[in-house]
């Protein structure tokens, strides 16, 4: 028999049925090759009015005398209740989970139960069908329904429940909690750790195989506790906090920065503030902040544009990144992109420097180790003017620190001048500044974490190369371009800006620096 031919349920806990005709037509053809072997011919018409014998019942109803057609009503009904009698669940943990018999694939083949019993007394040899129509009279014969249910479609099902339970390990995490205040313009965290979960799935398997076998077994009200299979994360807390200790950090100052310059390092402070990398994982500080523009809240400090010192928005964040390439080297990162300013800053030594501008030059760091690391600053901007910068990760055997070397100088050539009649005369204006230019050596040193002491020969990592600059000086009217000039007045007050120096393409302007 067909699954269409069996008494079963569906979406909505209806019975896809065939009855009538068909179910009669069905049953009769069976009979027929049954009956074609032993007693001749029998037509569908002859068997349509086939009666059971006396004595035979199906799941408890009395057929005896009855058609096919008669009969086949009262068992589906019988086929439904029992169906419908199915009240199977299990539970997982704490919570009971309800399966349907349309979940579990359940049908009941009452067709088969019915041609079954019909061919009670007509096969088999005489003695062997008179017998069985003396039992069926004297004691009566009952063909009992069964439900029969299916393991791929209770699998599937289990599947779609695991949703609701099945759940992945969560690896321990870590975090910061931050502080930070526009107002004060300080800027703070604190590392926060999350434990670890198992995580925890259901054998779906053996599962529906143990519904199945329930419902198949007419155990009714059944809830069968399902079998857990737990997986330990990968990472746990415990792990995690012997993995996540001060690696490095490195600090520098700005005690004469003007307000500008002081909110933009604290705004930039921000934005490094928590950052976690996984393993593998690299960080950009350019795309992080975004493009440094008044529109996105950032202040006016002095940069550098065309060489002279320019109000730009942004201005002062290059002691940011400078900051936190001081403490990446210090714990062993792997540097991806760096570029020096054009200039030595005034806050680090000579070579220790890292440059960003918005659409130039980038700082990219990543994280070779096989644990997260996180970076902390530390910044107050309104009073101490000072930013520390932390990293935390797997720990390290030793400590760094860094020097550099300047190795040659090179004089940059006589300042060149302009007339700017705007100024008073007899007076000139430093419009861009001179600088010498420098070849700078950097080296790594390697220290005991317990008593301090160097404990091999420093390592010469890189070499910077700053370019001269011979710098402008504007001069005002009533001035003898020949004679010489008087002392220019001031560069901007405040420590000299930090600055990218980003190719400008041809004929082009440079853009500001930051």
């Amino acid at each position: 028999m067909t699954a269409r031919n069996k008494t079963k349920v569906g979406n909505e806990k209806k019975y896809a049925l065939i009855i009538g005709t068909a179910l009669v037509l069905i049953i009769a053809a069976v009979l027929i090759l049954a009956f074609s072997g032993s007693s001749g011919e029998v037509s569908a018409d002859e068997l349509k009015e086939t009666e059971f014998f006396e004595g035979v019942s199906i799941a408890g109803v009395d057929v005896s005398g009855m058609t096919i057609s008669e009969a086949e009503p009262l068992i589906r009904q019988q086929a439904e209740e029992l169906l419908n009698s199915l009240n199977i669940s299990y539970s997982v943990e704490d919570t009971v989970y309800p399966v349907t018999a349309y979940e579990l694939g359940a049908y009941v083949d009452h067709i088969s139960v019915m041609t079954e019993a019909m061919m009670l007394g007509r096969t088999g040899s005489l003695s062997e069908k008179s017998e069985q129509k003396r039992l069926a009279k004297e004691e009566g014969t009952d063909f009992p329904l069964q439900i029969t249910a299916d393991r791929k479609t209770a699998e599937a099902a289990l599947e779609r429940h695991g949703a609701l339970y099945n759940k992945e390990p969560k690896d321990a995490c870590v975090r910061v909690s931050v502080n930070q205040s526009s107002d004060t313009l300080n800027c703070s965290g604190e590392l926060v750790f999350e434990e670890d979960e198992d995580g925890l799935t259901v054998d779906a398997a053996k599962l529906a195989d143990e519904l199945c076998s329930a419902a198949e077994n007419e155990m009714n009200t059944a809830v069968i506790q399902a079998s857990l299979d737990t997986t330990q994360a990968a990472l746990t807390l415990e792990t995690l906090e012997q993995n996540c200790v001060l690696m490095g950090q490195f600090s520098t100052t700005f005690e004469t920065s003007a307000y500008g310059r002081r909110f933009n390092i604290w705004k930039m402070s921000t934005v490094i503030n928590g950052v976690v990398l996984q393993p593998g994982e690299q960080w950009s500080i350019n795309e992080a902040a975004g493009d440094r523009t008044t529109a996105n809240g950032w202040a006016d400090a002095a940069g550098i544009k065309n060489g002279a010192y320019v109000d730009e928005p942004g201005g002062g964040i290059c002691q940011v990144s400078t900051t936190l390439y001081g403490a990446v080297l210090r714990s062993e990162l792997t540097v991806v992109e760096r570029k020096h300013h054009s200039w030595p800053s005034a806050y680090v030594p000579v070579g220790l420097d890292a440059t960003i501008s918005t659409g130039a030059p980038d700082f990219i760091f990543a994280n070779p180790y096989d644990y997260p690391i996180v970076v902390i600053a530390n910044t107050d901007a309104k009073d101490a003017r000072r930013i520390k910068v932390s990293i935390y990760g797997p720990p390290m055997d030793y400590k760094l620190d860094f020097t550099s070397e300047i190795v040659k100088e090179t004089e940059p050539k006589p300042a060149s001048t302009t007339f700017d009649p705007s100024l008073s005369p007899g007076t000139s204006v430093q419009v861009k500044p001179t600088k010498t230019g420098k070849v700078a050596n950097v080296y790594k040193h390697y220290y005991d974490k317990e008593t301090g002491e160097e404990i091999r020969e420093p390592e010469l990592i890189y070499t910077d190369t700053y370019s001269a600059f011979s710098g402008l000086v504007a001069y005002g009217p009533s001035l003898d371009p020949n004679a010489t000039l008087p002392p220019p007045t001031a560069e901007p007050d405040g420590e000299v800006p930090d600055e990218a120096a980003p190719s400008p393409a041809p004929s082009q302007a440079l853009d500001a620096e930051e």
